[in-house]
This record gives C-alpha cells, sequence and structure tokens, in this order.
C-alpha cells in the first residue's frame, strides 16, 4: 500500500516537473537546483549519513569537520543542478545546444575518428554528468548509453527519455554487453559510467578508488581489450550562468599486456585526478565501497560489508595478474 503510494507521488512529480522545469530561464535552474540539493541535504538524514561517511573515511582528520560537512553540502548542491538540468533537456536542439554545452577537447573526437574503428565515452558520478554524454548525440555520433532500471517503471522510463534527447538509445544494464559489442564492431559509440557499486557476480572488477577497493563495472574496459576501440573519458561541469563545460580528454588506448583490471583502474584514475581538485563534484551520498575487505588495512564507511562473493573475486583478479 505504501509502496504504492510513493510510486504514485513519484510518477506525479516526475509529470509536474517535465512540465514546469522546461519553462525556466536557465539562471533559475541553476538556483533552483543548487537549492533544492541544499535543502535535501538537510531532509535527507540517510544519503547526509553516507556522504559524511564517505568523506571521512577517505580524508579523515587531515581535513576540519566544517570542511567536510561543506563538501557533501555542496555535492548534494550539485547533483540538485544535475537533475534540474536533466529535466530541462527537452529545450536543448540541434539549433541551440552549443548556447548551453560549452564543449572543448573536439581534437580528441576527431583523432579517433581517423584511428580508431570505435570508440566508449565513459563518466563518473562528478559534476554535470548528466549533460556529459549530452554533445556526442547532438555532434551526429548516435550510439548506446547504458543505464539503470529503477522498481518504478515511471522513473525508469522518464530518465531514459530525458537522457535520449540528445539521438542516444538508452538501455537497461540487463543484455547490455553484446548489444553494445555489436554496435562498436560496426564502427558505433557507447557510453557507460566507470564507478557504479555493483555486485561482484555481475560483470564486475575491482579498483582502487581513493585507496580504498570498490567492485565497479568492467564492459568498457572488456569492451576495449577485445575489440581494441578507444575508451575516451568525459568530465563536465555546470557553470554559474546556466551553461555546462564538457570537456572530451584525450582517448585511452590498450597497452600491451594490460588486463581488464589494469584498463579499468587506468579509466578511473582519470576521473579520480579530476574528483580530487574538486571533492565538492562527486556523489559523495552514494555508497561507493559497499564490500569490506577481509585484508582491509584503512577505513571503509559504516555501510561496507565483508563479501565472499566479493574475496572470490579479488582471488580471481590475482591469479590472473
Amino acid at each position: 500500500m505504501l509502496k504504492s503510494l510513493r510510486q504514485r507521488l513519484e510518477t506525479l512529480g516526475l509529470v509536474f516537473a517535465e512540465w514546469f522545469v522546461p519553462k525556466l530561464p536557465r539562471r533559475t535552474c541553476a538556483w533552483l537546483g543548487e537549492t533544492m540539493g541544499g535543502l535535501l541535504f538537510h531532509l535527507a538524514r540517510h544519503s547526509r549519513h553516507v556522504a559524511l561517511a564517505n568523506i571521512n573515511a577517505v580524508y579523515g582528520n587531515s581535513l576540519p569537520a566544517a570542511e567536510r560537512r561543506r563538501i557533501a553540502k555542496m555535492s548534494f548542491r550539485n547533483f540538485g543542478r544535475g537533475m534540474i538540468d536533466l529535466f530541462w533537456s527537452p529545450r536543448l536542439t540541434a539549433d541551440n545546444w552549443r548556447d548551453f554545452l560549452k564543449v572543448e577537447g573536439m581534437e580528441n573526437i576527431e583523432d579517433t575518428k581517423k584511428n580508431d574503428v570505435g570508440r566508449i565515452f565513459v563518466a563518473s558520478h562528478a559534476g554535470a554528468f548528466e549533460w556529459g554524454f549530452m554533445p556526442a548525440g547532438f555532434l551526429g555520433l548516435h550510439g548506446i548509453g547504458v543505464a539503470e532500471t529503477y522498481r518504478n517503471e515511471a522513473l525508469t522510463g522518464t530518465f531514459h527519455r530525458l537522457r535520449g534527447i540528445c539521438g542516444q538509445e538508452i538501455i537497461p544494464q540487463q543484455g547490455a554487453f553484446l548489444r553494445m559489442f555489436k554496435h562498436l564492431k560496426r564502427g558505433g559509440t557507447v557510453g557507460s559510467m566507470v564507478d557504479l557499486s555493483i555486485h561482484p557476480k555481475q560483470a564486475a572488477t575491482i579498483i582502487r578508488s581513493f585507496g580504498r577497493e570498490a567492485c565497479t563495472p568492467m564492459l568498457h574496459a572488456v569492451l576495449q581489450e577485445r575489440i581494441g576501440v578507444a575508451i575516451m573519458p568525459i568530465v563536465a561541469e555546470a557553470q554559474p550562468d546556466g551553461t555546462c563545460r564538457v570537456h572530451f580528454l584525450p582517448a585511452l588506448r590498450r597497452r600491451e599486456g594490460e588486463t581488464v583490471q589494469h584498463i579499468a583502474q587506468r579509466t578511473w584514475d582519470v576521473f579520480e585526478s579530476f574528483i580530487r581538485e574538486k571533492p565538492e563534484r562527486w556523489l559523495w551520498a552514494y555508497k561507493h565501497w559497499r564490500h569490506l575487505p577481509a585484508d582491509a588495512t584503512v577505513p571503509y564507511p559504516f555501510y561496507a560489508n565483508s563479501s565472499k562473493p566479493f574475496e572470490k573475486l579479488k582471488r580471481t583478479l590475482a591469479k590472473a595478474r
């Protein structure tokens, strides 16, 4: 009963947001998103607890408590801005998108067109990640993007529709690898997030994220290992005037002898460097470190738990190395 009521309220909220947000000026969107994110920081007690636990685990006493709280709050504000921007995205068109998405690194795009069969655009939950993939679609690099599904089908449909505004096809994680493989073999493009926390029995590998082991997707790394396609990291950052700076970084290509785990780690290192410059860019309220290693020598957040599948995956990867 309560679940059904919650889903109905979520659906009504989505319908209203899809109608209302595109009517707003860009600067108003920036203010509204950050304001809502700030309110969420105070109201969403559990998410705030997760964010602070993550920041405390990584930085500990190297940062004052007030600074750690500031990073957490700014992270919520950044997330709020990203959600409002996503709901405003139906206003983006082939004619006006350059007014709002300021693209850097086009030379890196041209480089992959000349030297690679296909490309995998990758991003993390940092900065304006919801708009990070948009320019690729508007530039005619129509491809496949992988996104999670929600228990509420209305959420899944809405977010897939909004993320596909630029012409990208959004597909669920189930069965994604084969479709991505075939698409890349034909010279297409795909997009994926690299910092999701997934179960060890899924298509997962283990990387070191801020000095801690995290179980993350390996699709992008497997595809590069098998096909040799370029991995192109994207970083995006919202600007105060309502625009967004999107930077296509130089392509990462497989080095001889690299394993899937090595590829995944090298890809993540690009994003960790970006986040370390401004920690408030990252989505700290997400449970990035769900699995507590048996040999952990550094602090992990309160929600991390021991996991036999995780330890089994670690042994498997150790043998592969």
